[in-house]
């Protein structure tokens, strides 16, 4: 405890130092950094219909007929509720650390932005092809979603404890404001881990539907029964006409991964045995649809899975149990963690999220290099290749694009910026390479975008990130 107290008045002392720069600068624009939230669930449709004719004098007995066809199905889809795990009160308690952390001639300058942020998710339906394989969502449902307003304090102040704590860069101001990005909801191939914690959550108020039809092409299956009845003297046809689709919702939680990473400054109080490493879990937060299809309301699923957000969320529960006595119940303290036990808090799955992995080229040690087949051979030490080729998921410095007369394809004009590129480092994947995407090096550059593009391919040229500590 004494290190800690010893560590956090040095810190303090430093952020004196720069007193005069951190009262007078302009606010600080923080660019958020998403991550993914999802769910999968299956939509069964099904109609019946019955005719009856007279029988002949001969009749046939019992007939069954099953014939399958790919055809369009058409409806509506609209999410109606959600909600986000809930750490508003953390977000009070970081306020409480940064009133007893900062000087008063500090204090006075601190202000957090608390406009609330919106996003957007895509809701892909997609049916499935004679083959077996899913068809492309043609017309696809969009929701836009306005965030709480802690959720945009919480960024703020995080940044200002991380750059505290020296676990992120220091703040160039007090006052903190959180940029709205547009973010594009990611492809609907996006990997989705569908398992986690149900923690207290808190209703998104504001839900707005940007468009709800959906159009998509399924394989339908039409069974005919054809029953005679002597007892009647007459025949029945029954038809059953039906269709499995799925819903894959694709959305990106503005600062998911900026509070992922800021909030990093907890490890600072943890004993090392309960700092997490490079492992991660969803949170679960409750949902609901309301679907039609072809006319008919069918039922959907009720659950996102908001991936990366199980490590947050444990770093600010074990910490906060640590400033109570033993037996203290925490979840009275704090709905959102259920006890002081770290084996409530299960981390399974690798840190980074499970996307599109569709352009890996395998390697024989079982990892992957992340490039467009025939393009070019593997280079060496990176782990997408550069030479002289057009990459399009691929961020790099601009002049690397204009010399070999490729398009810049991103807006962005510096890609040395860490909102733009940044370093990741994967721990060793049993199938072979490091992460999820199983890349072919530990440290990798990436976009941070990549959950938004839900593409392993999403990355960054190495000179990039390379100043990056």
């Amino acid at each position: 405890m004494k290190k800690l107290l010893t560590a956090a008045i040095f810190c303090a002392l430093s952020f004196i130092l720069y007193a005069p720069s951190l009262a007078f600068s302009q606010p600080e624009v923080i660019q958020p950094e998403g991550s993914l939230f999802c769910t999968d669930f299956e939509i069964k449709y099904s109609q019946t219909s019955e005719t009856q004719t007279p029988l002949t004098p001969t009749p046939t007995g019992t007939v069954q007929g099953i014939t399958s066809n790919v055809e369009e199905v058409a409806g509506n889809l609209r999410l109606e509720a959600e909600n986000l795990p809930d750490f508003s009160q953390a977000d009070k308690n970081f306020l409480l650390a940064l009133e007893r952390l900062l000087p008063a001639d500090l204090k006075k300058n601190l202000s957090i932005d608390q406009t609330p942020l919106k996003t957007k998710t895509a809701h892909y339906v997609v049916g499935k092809d004679s083959e077996g394989k899913q068809t492309q969502a043609e017309k696809i449902p969009e929701t836009e979603i306005t965030l709480p307003s802690w959720w945009t304090s919480i960024l703020g102040r995080s940044k200002v404890l991380c750059g505290l704590f020296n676990t992120c860069p220091p703040p160039k101001s007090l006052a903190i404001k959180v940029g709205q990005q547009n973010l594009t909801s990611p492809p609907q191939n996006t990997g989705c881990l569908l398992t986690g914690n149900l923690p207290k959550t808190e209703a998104v108020e504001n839900l707005s539907s940007i468009k709800e039809e959906f159009k998509t092409t399924s394989l339908w299956q039409k069974i005919t029964e054809i029953i005679d009845d002597l007892i009647n003297w007459i025949r029945r046809t029954v038809t059953k006409e039906e269709t499995k689709l799925e819903n894959k919702t694709r959305g990106s939680l503005v600062g998911g991964e900026t509070f992922n990473q800021q909030s990093s400054f907890i490890d600072s109080f943890l004993p090392q045995g309960l700092i997490l490493a490079d492992k991660n879990a969803p949170l679960v937060g409750q949902a609901g649809y309301k679907i039609n299809v072809e006319g008919k309301d069918v039922p959907g699923g009720d659950q996102l899975y908001y991936q990366n957000l199980g490590k947050a969320r444990a770093r600010y529960c074990l910490q906060l149990c640590s400033l109570y006595p033993g037996g203290t119940n925490i979840s009275a303290i704090d709905p959102l963690c259920p006890s002081c036990d770290p084996k409530d808090y299960p981390l399974e799955n690798f840190e980074d999220s499970l996307l599109d992995k569709s352009l890996c080229q395998k390697n024989p040690d079982g990892s992957c290099d992340y490039f467009q087949p025939g393009d070019s051979p593997r280079c060496d030490g990176d782990p997408i290749c550069e030479s002289g080729k057009c990459y399009p998921l691929m961020w790099r410095q601009a002049n690397d694009y204009t010399s070999v007369g490729c398009p810049v394809p991103y807006s962005a004009t510096n890609c040395n910026d860490p909102s733009v590129c940044r370093k990741m480092t994967f721990s060793k994947n049993p199938a072979g390479g490091y992460g999820g995407c199983q890349y072919s090096n530990p440290n990798v550059c990436v976009r941070t975008d990549r959950n938004a593009v839900g593409s392993c391919a999403a990355l960054c040229n190495w000179a990039c990130c390379a100043y990056q500590q």
